[in-house]
């Protein structure tokens, strides 16, 4: 599961609805400030709207969508966790435009925890580095910066090395996203 997103919303969706590209509907709802959702069942899509704007979004078939069979148990108590305000997560995705970086990787050395946006596998690519909190862990978890797509808002954001897996959690919505192979976590 590279990205999975549990939310509650206040539209009702009648039937199963498959989004297929969950960063594609996640930019159109950025689009608008206050949104109105409906259900068309003879286009099986969803129409976003807002004053005269309307966007249509269809479903996807559920049968090409790779999605976990079985409920993600993400431990009550991660090793790590910390806040990603809003401005910071809007900083974080418009650097990884701006550099054209493919990776956003959270580093925590024993003492400080930093997010760095570059592309980790060239060490002479632009980067950008922010310290966002404190740990007494060590690990380096890669995550593909196309996959770090979330609605703008704060977060609590917490890492499991027992999981191989970060949660960002809003309250009504959370986000469960898988580490490259590559990432390293002491436990």
């Amino acid at each position: 599961f590279p990205v999975t997103i549990s939310t509650n919303i206040a539209e009702t969706i009648p039937e199963e609805f498959g989004i297929y590209d969950l960063k594609e509907l996640i930019n159109i709802l950025s689009i608008f400030s206050d949104h109105d959702i409906q259900f068309d069942p003879e286009f099986n899509s969803i129409t976003i709207s807002e004053g005269k704007m309307k966007v249509r979004f269809g479903s996807s078939e559920l049968e090409v969508l790779v999605y976990p069979k079985r409920p993600n148990i993400f431990p009550e108590s991660p090793e790590v966790s910390f806040t990603l305000s809003k401005s910071l997560y809007q900083q974080i995705k418009k650097s990884t435009s701006i550099l054209k970086a493919p990776f956003v990787s959270i580093i925590g050395d024993g003492e400080i925890i930093k997010i760095n946006v570059s592309d980790k596998n060239n060490p002479n690519s632009n980067s950008m580095l922010i310290e966002v909190g404190e740990t007494d862990h060590t690990f380096h978890v890669n995550l593909k910066s196309e996959l770090f797509v979330m609605m703008e808002q704060d977060y609590t954001f917490e890492i499991s090395g027992s999981r191989r897996a970060c949660k960002v959690d809003g309250g009504d919505k959370f986000y469960l996203l898988a580490w490259e192979e590559d990432s390293s976590f002491t436990l």
